[in-house]
């Protein structure tokens, strides 16, 4: 049942982000070797593989949102026409 519900999100869902389908390819990977029921390792892998893939989307979020913030303050140095000297003093006292 496991599998088969990881095989469906796998191939059947398109629109998983790539970091999802990575994540359930090695899982479909690790649990379907011969040795997966007798081996503490790989089952330890498969139960730590979301919780690096949850730390691994927070980072990507972060940066994401780090880019998107620059680009917003960038319009708004346009909008109001700010100097060099005027960006820079805006950008220090934002800290």
């Amino acid at each position: 049942m496991f599998l088969e519900v990881y095989e469906r999100i796998f191939l059947l869902n398109p629109s998983s982000s790539s970091l999802t389908k990575s994540l359930i390819h090695r899982i479909l990977v690790i649990t379907k070797d011969e040795d997966y029921l007798q081996s503490p390792d790989k089952q330890a892998k498969v139960c730590d593989l979301p919780v690096r893939l949850t730390v691994r989307v927070r980072n990507q979020t972060r940066f994401a949102q780090a880019g998107l913030k620059k680009q917003i303050d960038q319009l708004v140095y346009k909008l109001y026409s700010l100097t060099e000297e005027e960006i820079k003093i805006t950008e220090i006292s934002g800290k």
